[in-house]
């Protein structure tokens, strides 16, 4: 993993946008919670929860001498999970013998997630790592009175794991599991005892101790009130999502819904883990099948323990459901390994094995047998998912620079105004930069020689998903012809998979992974319209002549006509943004619109305001939807008409910039739709 990532560039990740310039200048502060001083505000609290995360990648950084790559960020995160699959393996043989162990460990370092996470130079490897380090230490402690000092260290650790990871609480469901035990090894025959409970509580505080100790180091020297921040971050992220922040955009396909509220509640977490886990995770339903199935024939108290197992291995879901997480990948992360261990558990009820037990010869053949079966089965899935999607669309910018550098060219076109054009353009291999340079353009035939560089068109991107308005790239028109026509293919000296290309890497971003799973959008919707370009310049002037514009799209180009309600991306209406120099009460907005087809549904205009805190549109008051407009009213092309949208009641407006956009509520066609001048709106 190290060597195949040696060379990846930087793309907008987390590791890029936040904890970058931390982890370089962390040795200039005097304490660790200094850090937070350049990046909180009064919504945002972006390295709160991962503190340690910072302290370890700077670390790395120093010990390879590296301050300008991701090389420390992958190194530590190959590392972090490298280690946790070994802790994975002496946690699940403690409890449940070795050949299960070594079935957990399988499973779990061929699955593709916990490695898209060290793609991204992110920080659930190193959460995962502590909190198993932390079991670890519980259920393997030191022995007699170094015993204690195992509790210390275990909940030091954990401490550790909660601030490296926002989603590491996650972990502790678990982490208390191990805890309960252990006490109840050292002593299962008075367990229920007087003494033996206030010596669990005794071990408790040790345990707390190291915690505290840890959250005072994070702190310190404002303890509370950067405990306060915390709080407000996991507040925030329970209140505030990326539907939040795109609300205008998003608007079109909730109608008249909260999009503070929206999110894919458990239907989400089960089809996510179904692209996810595409082999552990039915296991894992298969699993909780067959130990319910089981538990009836035992007593009471072995089905009272089966059933608690269960719900300790859904416990972390059910918490991040119960915080309204934001519903993206990286949030539930800790969920595979109660989903792993419960597996564990249905391997190891299947053989009978136990530390004290041997297996039966002829069983453990056949459990061999099987488990080799299942890995076999995940390798063969994991590693085509990687291999064909995951690492090419992540490695997308070391492939296409090494693509330029044998082009040998000293000189590069690329779009002056494109929404993706600088993740590409600044994310190429840094050596390249010395021989290269990028020319500005609008059109593909302008240049004459060389290579024009196109990034992926698509609005459906988690490269700009969460301020995206989810169009596609279209201002030029003999691209858009290309496209249409579906030759541009004739014309590419190369081209790559991008991420908005994936089908596993939209699910990092969740107004992407809701639509895809929820609304069961087409997501990625056209391959070539998602991929990174290379066009021969010296090709397209030779055929310059034929690539004509549609007419269609030249009409609406000069005339600055949009549509509304098409299945095709290209010319949309995007809005309007208008300047109120003076209070008005406003009654109504007016637009230049007609219809193409026989529409039969309606429209609504929609206002938005600057919100007081943060540059985010929100809407204006809880009157900013107008009422609806009849799409039969709507003169037809060709005939010069007007669409008057009337408030439910008056909005007084005061001074200042707001934002109105036009949506249908009936589904997209690309035969019924409208037609609207985006240069003109009137107030009223």
């Amino acid at each position: 993993m190290i060597l195949a990532t040696w060379h990846i560039n930087f793309w907008p990740s987390d590791a890029k946008v936040y904890y970058f310039d931390a982890t370089v200048q962390l040795p200039q502060y005097k304490f660790l919670s200094e850090m937070h001083h350049g990046m909180d505000g009064e919504k945002v609290y972006w390295l709160h929860g991962k503190e340690i995360y910072i302290v370890w990648a700077s670390l790395m950084q120093r010990l390879i001498n590296d301050f300008s790559t991701l090389r420390p960020f992958m190194l530590l995160g190959s590392f972090a999970i490298a280690a946790s699959s070994i802790l994975i393996f002496f946690i699940s043989r403690k409890l449940w013998g070795k050949l299960t162990g070594l079935m957990c460990y399988g499973i779990f370092v061929t699955s593709f997630w916990p490695y898209m996470y060290v793609m991204m130079a992110k920080h659930p490897p190193l959460g995962l790592l502590h909190a198993m380090l932390a079991i670890c230490l519980l259920i393997y402690p030191l022995k007699n009175k170094g015993h204690f000092i195992s509790l210390f260290l275990s909940g030091l650790v954990m401490g550790l794991a909660i601030f490296s990871s926002n989603g590491a609480p996650l972990y502790l469901p678990f982490y208390l599991a191990a805890y309960i035990y252990t006490c109840y090894q050292r002593d299962p025959e008075s367990f229920k005892s007087a003494s033996t409970l206030v010596k669990a509580a005794a071990a408790g505080l040790l345990v707390l101790l190291g915690m505290v100790t840890v959250f005072i180091y994070v702190n310190f020297p404002d303890v509370w009130g950067n405990f306060s921040n915390y709080l407000n971050y996991v507040k925030v992220s329970g209140k505030y999502n990326h539907f939040f922040y795109n609300q205008p955009y998003v608007q079109q396909w909730f109608q008249d819904a909260d999009l503070s509220n929206i999110r894919g509640g458990w239907l989400w977490v089960i089809k996510y883990f179904m692209v996810i886990m595409p082999v552990l995770f039915p296991l894992y339903v298969i699993s909780v099948v067959f130990l319910i199935h089981e538990s009836l024939k035992q007593p009471l108290k072995i089905k009272a323990g089966i059933l608690l197992l269960c719900f300790l291995s859904v416990s972390p879901m059910m918490m991040a459901e119960y915080a309204h997480v934001a519903q993206y990948g990286a949030n539930y992360f800790p969920c595979i390994v109660g989903i792993l261990f419960l597996v564990g558990v249905a391997f190891n009820r299947v053989l009978g094995e136990t530390q004290s037990i041997t297996i039966d010869p002829k069983k453990k053949r056949w459990g061999t047998g099987l488990a080799s079966a299942l890995i076999l089965l995940q390798v063969g899935v994991n590693a085509h998912a990687f291999l064909t999607d995951i690492y090419p669309c992540r490695m997308v910018t070391t492939f296409l620079s090494d693509k330029m550098a044998e082009l040998n060219e000293k000189k590069f076109y690329s779009y002056k105004l494109h929404p993706q054009n600088h993740l590409f353009v600044l994310n190429l291999t840094p050596s390249l930069y010395d021989n290269v340079r990028f020319v500005p353009i609008d059109y593909i035939v302008q240049p004459e020689e060389s290579y024009v560089l196109v990034p992926p068109v698509t609005g459906d991107s988690i490269y700009v998903a969460a301020t995206s308005t989810y169009m596609d790239f279209d201002r030029d028109v003999f691209l858009n012809e290309l496209f249409r026509r579906g030759t541009l293919s004739k014309y590419a000296a190369a081209s790559f998979k991008t991420i908005a290309s994936s089908r596993y890497w939209l699910h990092e971003e969740e107004i992407m992974s809701y639509r895809r799973l929820i609304l069961n959008h087409q997501i990625p919707v056209e391959e070539d319209k998602t991929r990174v370009w290379l066009l021969d310049a010296e090709k397209i002037q030779t055929n310059k002549g034929i690539i004509v514009p549609h007419k269609k799209y030249l009409h609406m180009r000069m005339n600055d006509v949009r549509n509304i309600g098409t299945k095709e991306k290209v010319y949309l209406y995007d809005g309007y943004t208008a300047k109120v120099m003076r209070p008005i009460r406003l009654k109504a907005v007016i637009v230049r619109i007609h219809k193409i087809g026989n529409p039969h549904d309606q429209l609504k205009a929609y206002i938005y305001k600057l919100d007081k805190k943060q540059e985010v549109l929100v809407p204006f008051n809880e009157n900013y939807i107008s009422n609806s407009v009849e799409g039969e009213k709507i003169l037809s092309d060709g005939k010069e008409g007007v669409g008057v949208f009337q408030f439910k009641e008056p909005l007084d407006v005061p001074p200042g910039r707001y934002f109105f956009i036009i949506y249908r509520d009936g589904p997209l066609d690309d035969e019924n739709y409208y037609r609207i001048h985006k240069d003109y709106l009137g107030l009223i």
